[in-house]
C-alpha cells in the first residue's frame, strides 16, 4: 500500500531506549522537506499494539532487536516479532532492524524475513535518514512486493561487522534463484555459506550436492559432472552425472577456478539452458541452481584466458565474499566457544570451557588455515585436555610454544612491541633497514607470497618491492609466488 501525496509518510520507532527514540524523532524532524508521523513505543507490547490497532498502516517501522514486553522481561527476538507484525498489518511496510547486539544469526533472519536495512548501535542517523528518504521515494512510486517466508536459520557462527555484511546479502539472494560465486580463501567457510543460501532458498527440500573440481581428474571432469551415455565404452555403464543428482535442488562447484577450460563451455550451457550433455548421448533438461566458489582471482584469471570470461560473468552475476578470520578477530571467541563444545559433545568429554590464558593466544595466533585450523586447534585441545578447562598446552604446539611458526602474528614476524625492543641497540640506519626487512615479511606473508598485492599494500611499485627484498634479504616462505 503506498502512501498518498497528500499525507505523511507514517513511522513506527520502537526502542526501550528514550534517547534513541527522542534522537531518531529529533532528526525526522530536521528534514523540513521530508513530512512524517512518527509514533514512538518502549516495550515490545506497546509496539505491537500500535501495530495491530492503527487505522492507517505504519509505512516504516525502525524496531530494536532486544526490548522487554510489558512486564519488563527482557525479549531477545522482540524485534523480529514486531517485524513480522508490521509486515502482517501492510505486507509492503519497511522494516529496519536496531541493534547492540549484533549476530550473523539474527542478521539472516532479518534479511529472510524482509527486513529492510540491519542497523548496528551507534546509529549512523545521516544513513538512516537517506533510507527514510529512499523509501519514501520507493513507495510513493509504486507499491513493492511483498516479503519473503521465513525460513530455518543457517548455523553460520559470528557477530563481527564483516560477517553480518556476508548474512544480509546471502538473505536477500538465497530465496531467489540467482546463481552466486563465493569468493574466499581456503578453510574460511565458503561451503558453509553455500549450504545456508540452499537451506534458505526455495529448493531446500531438494539436493544439494558437492563438487570438489580441483580433485577429480581433468580427463574424468566431464563424465563426474554431465553423466556417461550406454555403450560409450566398454565396461562402462550409464551414470547420471552430478547435474542430474541435483535436480531440482542445488550443485555447489567448490574450487571452481581450478576446472579445466574445455569443459568449462559445458558449465554455461547448463546455467542458461537448463541442459546438460553427457558423454556419448544425448542432453538432458536439468533443473538445477548453481553456486561456484574459488580462492583464486577468478577475474584476473579471466583477464589471463585461463578461466572463460563469460562463465566468470555469469558466475559473479551476485558475489559473496567471505572475510578471512585474521579480518574477523571478534568473532574468533565465539567460534572458538563453538567448536569447544561440539566437540566436546562429539568426544564424550566434560571440557566446558577454555583457561584464562587461552583465548588471548587464540585472539593473537595469524590463522593462515582460517576458521578450518581454528576448528582443529580446538579440537585437539579438547582430545588433549585432562580436566575441565582446555590449558594453553593442551593446544596444537605450534599455537602455546612461543618459539614456534605460529605463536603470535606480532612474534612471528617481529613487528609486536617485544619483537621490536631488540632494535633499540641498533644504530638508526641498521634499526631502520631491520624495521623494512620485517614489515615487508609481515605483509608478503599477508598476501599469500603475492607480490603485486604486497606492493600495493606497502605503497610501492612491483619492481621497488623486488628490489628491496633483493637487497634487504627478506626470507620468503617456500610456497611464496612472484606473479
Amino acid at each position: 500500500m503506498a502512501p498518498p501525496q497528500d499525507r505523511p509518510t507514517r513511522i513506527l520507532v520502537a526502542d526501550d531506549n528514550r534517547d534513541t527514540c527522542r534522537y531518531i524523532v529529533q532528526h525526522l524532524r530536521m528534514e523540513t522537506d521530508l513530512p512524517t508521523h512518527v509514533d514512538t513505543a518502549y516495550d515490545r507490547d506497546a509496539a505491537l499494539a500500535y501495530l495491530s490497532d492503527a487505522e492507517v498502516p505504519y509505512d516504516i517501522v525502525i524496531a530494536d532487536l532486544w526490548m522487554p514486553d510489558a512486564a519488563g522481561t527482557r525479549d531477545t527476538s522482540s524485534g523480529l516479532k514486531i517485524l513480522e507484525a508490521g509486515r502482517g498489518a501492510d505486507p509492503a511496510a519497511e522494516v529496519m532492524i536496531i541493534t547492540g547486539n549484533s549476530s550473523a544469526d539474527t542478521a539472516l533472519r532479518a534479511s529472510l524475513t524482509g527486513a529492510r536495512e540491519y542497523i548496528v548501535k551507534p546509529i549512523d542517523y545521516g544513513r538512516l535518514m537517506e533510507l527514510v528518504r529512499e523509501i519514501t521515494r520507493e513507495r510513493a512510486a509504486v507499491a513493492p512486493p511483498g516479503g519473503v517466508d521465513e525460513s530455518p536459520a543457517a548455523p553460520i557462527v559470528g557477530a563481527s561487522l564483516a560477517m553480518i555484511d556476508v548474512m544480509k546479502t546471502l538473505g536477500r539472494v538465497a530465496p531467489t534463484d540467482a546463481t552466486v560465486l563465493i569468493q574466499g580463501e581456503s578453510g574460511c567457510g565458503k561451503e558453509l555459506v553455500a549450504k545456508a543460501i540452499h537451506a534458505n532458498s526455495q529448493r531446500a527440500s531438494g539436493p544439494f550436492v558437492v563438487v570438489n573440481c580441483s580433485a577429480i581428474p581433468e580427463n574424468l571432469i566431464e563424465a563426474e559432472l554431465f553423466g556417461i551415455g550406454r555403450r560409450v565404452a566398454t565396461e562402462v555403464d550409464a551414470r547420471e552425472g552430478k547435474f542430474m543428482e541435483a535436480d531440482g535442488g542445488t550443485i555447489f562447484l567448490d574450487e571452481i577456478g581450478d576446472m579445466a577450460l574445455s569443459v568449462q563451455p559445458k558449465i554455461l550451457r547448463a546455467i542458461e539452458e537448463g541442459e546438460v550433455q553427457r558423454v556419448g548421448a544425448t542432453g538432458l533438461q536439468c533443473d538445477v541452481r548453481v553456486i561456484a566458489a574459488t580462492n583464486h582471482d577468478l577475474e584476473h584469471a579471466a583477464h589471463r584466458q585461463e578461466f572463460r570470461r563469460d562463465l566468470y560473468y555469469r558466475l559473479a552475476a551476485v558475489s559473496i565474499r567471505v572475510p578471512p578470520l585474521r579480518e574477523r578477530r571478534d568473532d574468533i571467541p565465539l567460534l572458538a566457544d563453538h567448536f569447544l563444545r561440539s566437540h566436546a559433545r562429539a568426544l564424550g568429554k566434560a571440557v566446558f570451557g577454555f583457561d584464562r590464558d587461552v583465548l588471548p593466544r587464540l585472539m593473537a595466533a595469524r590463522w593462515d588455515g582460517n576458521v578450518r585450523e581454528l576448528k582443529n586447534a580446538v579440537e585437539t585441545a579438547v582430545v588433549r585436555c585432562p580436566g575441565s578447562l582446555a590449558r594453553l598446552e593442551d593446544l596444537p604446539r605450534e599455537l602455546y610454544d612461543p618459539a614456534g611458526r605460529g605463536a603470535t602474528e606480532s612474534d612471528a614476524t617481529g613487528l609486536g612491541a617485544t619483537g621490536l625492543l631488540d632494535l633499540t641497540a641498533l644504530p638508526l640506519a641498521d634499526a631502520t633497514a631491520e624495521f623494512e626487512r620485517r614489515l615487508i615479511a609481515h605483509v608478503l606473508r599477508e598476501a599469500g607470497g603475492n607480490v603485486t598485492q604486497a606492493a600495493t599494500r606497502l605503497g610501492i611499485g612491483r619492481t621497488a618491492l623486488h628490489r628491496k627484498i633483493r637487497n634487504l634479504g627478506v626470507r620468503r616462505e617456500p610456497d611464496d609466488e612472484s606473479p
